[in-house]
């Protein structure tokens, strides 16, 4: 991968990446994001891990005061999620909202990218969907999913394009790398099954015999490249064997002029005072 370059006016051919996007279902885009942004993220990410190691250090978590900034994004997240797996979610929740996350995933360029892989004009609207960033701990099991289609977990039959790009550090087959099924976004497959676990997570997964019928490809992207896939294209997470939490950007971009687009109604669950509680809990100043 060429190194990324600073204020670097790219210019994408648009032509022949909307040709490799609706033949394959994918396609791979350098220097999406810059050295700089991606040094942004990480140092915001950093210091919100060490505001919550601070906060694990005064309820006892002994290892806390022993890790250093620099530390914090690998050991330092793997140590807080062992002592309290609510503030490792804290973090989770936190780092999507922030500055310089919302800046890279709706940058210009990833607009208009989207925007030409989804046979749209360059202004067209789009609406940002699940734009969050994934944090895959060492291990964790429950952070690997099987093969499965983004329709499935979006809004219901409506023209979408998704990414995906690694954050923090490279993404290897180690660390827990994406795969593609290639040319799967327009075969019919057969309807698998619905899942819902006890909490009302749903799961909509194919099985590998369905997956063998096509070329699988790894992912393993540098920082700073992304790839950008069809929302029905067959797709899966590999298992993190590092002993580092890898980070990635994942991103859906719908058309809002799709005649089936409607958004999907905010819901909002707080994790300590709920906002009525609050409310009645002040004392009257008069």
């Amino acid at each position: 991968m060429p190194a990324l370059q600073e204020n670097q006016l790219m210019v994408d051919d648009l032509t022949a990446m909307k040709r490799e996007f609706d033949e394959k279902g994918f396609v791979v885009v350098e220097n999406v994001f810059s050295k700089a942004e991606l040094m942004a993220f990480d140092n915001t990410l950093s210091q919100i891990i060490c505001q919550r190691l601070n906060r694990a250090k005064e309820s006892g978590c002994e290892i806390a005061p022993t890790i250093s900034e620099a530390d914090a994004v690998n050991e330092g997240l793997v140590a807080l999620a062992d002592f309290d797996r609510k503030a490792f979610d804290s973090v989770y929740d936190t780092i999507w909202q922030t500055a310089p996350f919302l800046r890279m995933v709706s940058k210009e360029r990833v607009s208009r990218l989207a925007t030409a892989l989804l046979d749209l004009t360059p202004d067209a609207p789009l609406y940002g969907y699940i734009n969050r960033c994934r944090i895959s701990l060492p291990n964790d099991q429950n952070a690997v999913l099987d093969w499965h289609r983004e329709v499935f977990q979006t809004i219901p039959s409506t023209n979408f394009v998704q990414i995906w790009a690694p954050l923090v550090h490279d993404c290897r087959r180690e660390n827990g790398a994406l795969w593609l099924c290639s040319k799967s976004h327009d075969v019919k497959l057969p309807k698998p099954e619905w899942q819902e676990n006890s909490n009302g997570v749903s799961k909509v997964s194919f099985g590998n015999d369905i997956a063998k019928r096509f070329e699988r490809i790894e992912m393993t992207l540098n920082l700073g490249q992304a790839v950008f896939f069809s929302g029905n294209i067959l797709h899966r997470s590999g298992q993190n064997s590092t002993d580092s939490p890898r980070y990635s950007m994942v991103g859906l971009f719908h058309d809002t002029g799709d005649p089936n687009f409607e958004p999907p109604k905010a819901k909002f669950s707080y994790r300590t005072v709920q906002p009525r509680d609050y409310f009645y809990s002040l004392p009257d100043p008069s």
